[in-house]
């Protein structure tokens, strides 16, 4: 994750993360739930679908078989009328020497007709199932072996030996009739005595009709459209794939394509079939209920089709969507509001958690914090309190450190000349800075005792303590005490430094140690005597040729060995030279990319700035020095002397 980011998700509020996350949580939750429980409703709407289903096929069956056992009781009522009246038929055939051309069928079909209710027509077929005489002329020479339920049984019936009867059923109209949609029927069938021929009487009675209106099938798809709100449509099929309507049938030239290739599949496979049609989203279920049998000569099969709508399922889908998405959106609706109720119970107490802290922030180290009745709460508020009586211990502590820091820097600054003596023929400056309260870094200029007939001599010193801190700031009291007291009584220059190495050795346990430099000049004089103990060289400006440049190095530093041998030099000052004593402070003070300042830029400043006064050069340098590191903090004590040459009368 970047700042940018980091940046952006601590603009929320810990309330606006809960809201956030726990109506996430809701909406996740309540999503889930309500898909299994849509997905559950849908499972038991379909499994309601498929017991609709079931239900209606086994109602369609059993009613269908009810139908077909009425209407056969009905039929066989005829049987034996119809087998006795065959008598006078096989008397004609056998009077005539068994010769089709001698009967007389109109006189057979009267005495014929007196045995049997209704009209009676009369059927010679040959064993190839053509009708070869007739009362009926229109179906003379008509091939009943195109239909499948006399091509087998008139071969049998011809060569047995017995009555045969069929059910009530459609006769066809002509002998060019492909389809069974003439008038209703009663056939019975009798071979001839020789098995040449198949005799066949026909009845048919306008009572037939009447009594198929009160058995219909239309009524079991009244009856069955009603209780199934999944079904479309319901249709009856006959074998000759006629269908059954209440007044009569609709013959199968009045069929659509895909009706008559559909039911000619069922009829072929003489199975149940299911079909689906994508455009309209129907399916299309066909039943076959076999009423085949032994006691009838026509195949009384019924084909049912079955129509089912995915309008009324779909549309209990879309109630369920719609109702379970009300639930959701109410549910999330009512837990948005708990959530945000319950997010401003829970952050209250951080809230008021967060103002007292800020308030002890803003230095009120006596507030307390306010106590919630919650464990964790109660904890974090001892917890914030303990750490608060800390703070304020440290901060206590911290006060009193710094208020005898402040004693140190002020009792370390006395250390320091508060004035600098007026020497004649020169002009004098000094600037300490110290990197923390107190430092290690001293100047001094000290007044040697007058001797008789000699100018009054002064020793300028500029010492830089090793370390930082309050340790660096006594070893510096402790080197600049010695340093003042055995100049004074071993000389202002080699003799009183090596005496005063002795004793700073002598009392150094803790590896400290200091670089000085010693310069002695007198009043009026044009000469400085110096000794480096190991500090850096002051820069000398020469004004006649207004170059600036480095003292020798030399010398070791104080502190490090108690037996040391020290080199005096000197240096003529003429008037407008000048001297700069400094410490490390100042040339290795860094910018922000780690360079130093260095004494080439001290020389410089001085070059360009010697003609102002000691006290100005030194605002030169400092300047400078800030322009130089910037914002980068000071790490090291700063301590200039900028020592000016005037002349020689002062």
């Amino acid at each position: 994750m970047t700042d940018q980011d980091r940046q952006f998700f601590r603009k929320f509020s810990l309330q606006q993360y809960l809201i956030v996350m726990i109506t996430g949580i809701i909406i996740l939750v309540t999503g889930v739930l309500l898909t299994i429980s849509y997905l559950q409703a849908e499972k038991v709407i379909l499994q309601l679908d498929e017991t609709f289903q079931n239900y209606t096929e086994l109602n369609i069956r059993d009613r269908v078989s009810l139908i077909d056992d009425g209407l056969k009781l009905y039929d066989n009522e005829l049987n034996t009328r119809l087998k006795q009246s065959f008598r006078p038929y096989i008397d004609a055939y056998t009077s005539s020497s068994e010769n089709l051309s001698k009967i007389d069928l109109p006189g057979v079909q009267g005495k014929v007709s007196m045995m049997l209710p209704g009209t009676v027509d009369l059927y010679v077929v040959n064993r190839s199932g053509i009708i070869i005489r007739s009362t009926v002329p229109e179906v003379l020479h008509l091939n009943l072996s195109q239909n499948h339920d006399y091509s087998k049984r008139i071969p049998e019936l011809i060569d047995g030996s017995s009555f045969a009867a069929d059910r009530v059923v459609r006769s066809y109209t002509s002998a060019d009739a492909k389809n069974l949609t003439g008038t209703l029927r009663k056939f019975g069938f009798m071979p001839t005595p020789d098995h040449q021929y198949l005799l066949e009487i026909g009845v048919a009675n306008l009572t037939y009709i009447s009594e198929r209106s009160n058995l219909s099938y239309s009524l079991i798809s009244d009856e069955v459209s009603g209780k199934n709100p999944f079904l479309d449509s319901i249709r009856f099929f006959d074998l000759h794939k006629n269908q059954y309507v209440r007044d009569g049938v609709i013959p199968p030239a009045l069929l659509d394509a895909k009706t008559n290739t559909r039911l000619n599949e069922v009829i072929s496979s003489r199975s149940d079939h299911d079909y689906l049609n994508e455009n309209n989203g129907l399916r299309y279920q066909y039943l076959f209920i076999d009423k085949s049998g032994p006691d009838s000569v026509s195949d009384m099969s019924v084909i049912v089709e079955l129509v089912y709508s995915n309008t009324p399922l779909e549309e209990e889908k879309a109630e369920l969507i719609k109702f379970f998405s009300a639930v959701g959106f109410i549910a999330i609706f009512i837990g948005v509001i708990l959530t945000i109720w319950c997010s401003r119970l829970l952050t209250k107490p951080i809230t008021a958690i967060i103002e007292d802290v800020k308030q002890i922030a803003q230095g009120d180290l006596d507030h307390r914090i306010r106590s919630v009745e919650v464990r964790e709460f109660t904890r974090l508020e001892q917890s914030i309190n303990l750490m608060i009586h800390r703070i304020r211990t440290a901060s206590e502590e911290i006060e009193r450190r710094k208020a005898e820091l402040t004693i140190a820097a002020d009792i370390q600054q006395s250390f320091l000349p508060e004035t600098l003596p007026q020497i004649k023929g020169y002009e004098i400056a000094a600037r300490s800075i110290p990197a923390k309260e107190v430092g290690g870094d001293f100047y001094d200029v000290i007044k040697y005792e007058a001797v008789p007939d000699e100018k009054t001599r002064y020793g300028v010193v500029i010492a830089d303590v090793s370390g930082k801190g309050v340790p660096a700031a006594l070893f510096m009291a402790l080197s600049r005490t010695i340093v003042r007291i055995t100049a004074n009584c071993e000389g202002p220059t080699t003799g009183g430094l090596i005496k005063a190495n002795e004793y700073i050795s002598a009392d150094s346990r803790t590896g400290m140690f200091v670089s000085l430099f010693y310069g002695v000049i007198t009043d009026g004089g044009d000469r400085m005597t110096y000794v480096n103990a190991g500090h850096n060289p002051p820069v000398v400006y020469h004004i006649s040729d207004k170059t600036a440049g480095l003292l020798h190095e030399g010398g070791i530093v104080l502190g490090v060995d108690d037996s040391i041998q020290l080199e005096e030099e000197e240096i003529d000052l003429f008037p407008g030279d000048i001297v700069v004593f400094y410490t490390d402070g100042v040339t290795e003070a860094i910018d922000q990319c780690n360079g130093m300042f260095g004494e080439e830029k001290v020389c410089s400043v001085i070059q360009k700035n010697a003609h102002l006064s000691a006290a100005e050069i030194i605002d030169a340098i400092l300047q400078s020095l800030s322009a130089f590191t910037g914002d980068c903090d000071q790490f090291d004590d700063i301590t200039l002397i900028v020592l000016k040459r005037t002349d020689s009368s002062g």
